[in-house]
């Protein structure tokens, strides 16, 4: 019997570890790959191409049995009906952390690791601290993509961040100061998937029906995130349109078809006593229109003149102040 040494052993062929091997393999370094799993096969395995309605949680999964044994990988967003079983067993992998410093591990043991659960959204590190990921590759490449987007659950991955982390901001600031939150509206989402905005105002028009199902995914998703974040202590919401409100990318008659319908409807979810601010930028035109979407406070940007913003959006504004409720 032969033996082989080798010089490096990298086990896992995930994102890490398949370009760690990659890299060294091509300076001539010797690699064993040890896999951490099985292989996954696309027939049995895959089913993100799967119609919500087809599956028996519509999506969402069975939130009991992720509960009971995923509890750690049902935090992410991508652990549900359509890819759980691409997520370890908690009760079968566990491991510890110290109370003060939790510890969120998610992992995934199959040949290609964690790369089934990246939802087609890439960001380049520039291993520097003060500087942001900068998104390398977008998850919509044509208008045909947007049918691949539907409902998420609310309280897991970055939503779930967010409301944990209202929750504990709550928990530190003095009970007579304010906290508001930043939600921004269903078609700002969208905008952050194409790189960008003529892309996404294309698709407007090439597949309006797969655009306003990917806004009806993110609006069904929305309206229980916004309820979660009071529940979790946030005492209002600034609701931002950002640019998609703008005059240069929005006619009157495209907010009217894709922002207002979905912008209303996670306002109106929330408690009537909720303050909104509703802003957008360069929505000279537009203010009439954001106002019937609902808001107390209509936000103007620094190319809006006062008197005009007056006029467009009429001189009415809510006279309740922003004070801390008793819960």
């Amino acid at each position: 019997m032969t033996t082989k040494t080798y010089d490096v052993i990298v086990v896992g062929s995930g994102a890490s570890g398949g370009w760690v091997a990659k890299e060294l393999t091509e300076k001539g370094v010797e690699v064993l790959m040890l896999e951490a799993g099985p292989p996954r096969v696309p027939t049995r395995d895959f089913t993100e191409h799967i119609w919500p309605y087809q599956l028996k949680y519509r999506g969402f999964g069975n939130q009991k049995k992720l509960l009971a044994d995923q509890p750690v990988q049902r935090l992410c967003y991508a652990c549900d009906d359509y890819s759980h079983q691409f997520f370890v067993n908690d009760s079968e992998h566990p491991y510890t952390f110290p109370a003060d410093k939790p510890f969120m591990w998610i992992r995934g043991r199959q040949v290609g690791g964690k790369t089934f659960c990246w939802a087609r959204v890439s960001y380049r590190y520039s291993g520097r601290a003060t500087e942001k990921p900068v998104l390398e590759s977008w998850p919509i490449h044509q208008a045909a993509d947007w049918l691949a987007i539907t409902p998420r659950p609310h309280d897991r991955g970055a939503l779930g961040e967010q409301i944990e982390a209202v929750r504990l901001l709550r928990r530190q600031l003095p009970d007579d100061v304010p906290l508001i939150e930043t939600v921004f509206t269903p078609l700002a989402v969208l905008g952050e998937m194409v790189p960008e905005p003529g892309e996404l105002r294309l698709h407007l028009r090439q597949q309006p029906n797969a655009v306003r199902g990917a806004l009806e995914a993110v609006t069904t998703t929305y309206v229980p995130f916004v309820r979660a974040l009071l529940e979790a202590g946030a005492d209002g919401i600034y609701f931002a349109t950002t640019d998609w409100a703008s005059r240069d990318l929005m006619t009157p008659d495209d907010y009217r078809a894709f922002v207002l319908p979905h912008t209303r409807a996670v306002i109106r979810a929330l408690r009537p006593s909720t303050p909104v601010i509703h802003f957008g930028t360069g929505t000279a035109t537009l203010l009439p229109l954001m106002r019937e979407a609902g808001g107390d406070v209509i936000g103007l940007d620094w190319r809006i003149d006062l008197d005009r913003g007056w006029a467009a959006v009429g001189q009415q504004w809510s006279r309740r102040s922003v004070r801390r409720r008793r819960r």
